[in-house]
């Protein structure tokens, strides 16, 4: 795992506790990463993708800021949405090393949430999240006050 996963997992376990926190699972490839991070309480399951990337200045700032989106929104965004549609056919998430974690709620129960943390713009650049997507965003900044205001997955899912 990155400093950056490491980071994330260490405020889910603390918020979400470990009970209802995996850390990278894998999907459907042997070994292959599903998402950075997954919550699974009851029949709500939160997704979570981490992007560390560093905003590079570039002679045209617009070009600077497309290129920050596209490696650290968009890749993110697809990584959730990837996860989703694993997760929709199956009925167990195992961890790195095969072993079945969580048993999933009912396949036409569940409720999906989508979180990437994208860390790195140092607010420097507009994240431009998609309109017709519904993804819940943190960078390094907001990451650690949402995580220390919303301290139960409750509060997280209702927020």
């Amino acid at each position: 795992m990155t400093e950056s996963e490491i980071l994330v997992n260490r405020f889910c376990g603390k918020v979400f506790l470990s009970l209802w926190t995996m850390a990278s699972p894998i999907g459907k490839e042997a070994g292959k990463e599903l998402c950075d991070a997954l919550v699974v309480f009851e029949n709500k399951i939160i997704i979570i993708s981490v992007k560390d990337i560093k905003y590079k200045e570039t002679e045209n700032i617009e070009i600077g800021w497309d290129r920050w989106n596209k490696t650290a929104i968009e890749k993110s965004i697809k990584q959730l949405k990837g996860a989703k549609r694993y997760l929709e056919d199956c009925n167990e998430v195992k961890s790195r090393d095969g072993k079945i974690i969580i048993q999933l709620s009912e396949k036409n129960n569940r409720k999906y949430f989508f979180l990437t943390i994208s860390l790195g713009s140092q607010r420097d650049v507009p994240v431009l999240l998609p309109e017709n997507e519904t993804v819940h965003f943190l960078d390094e900044y907001s990451l650690d006050i949402l995580f220390s205001e919303l301290d139960t997955v409750a509060d997280f899912i209702e927020f």
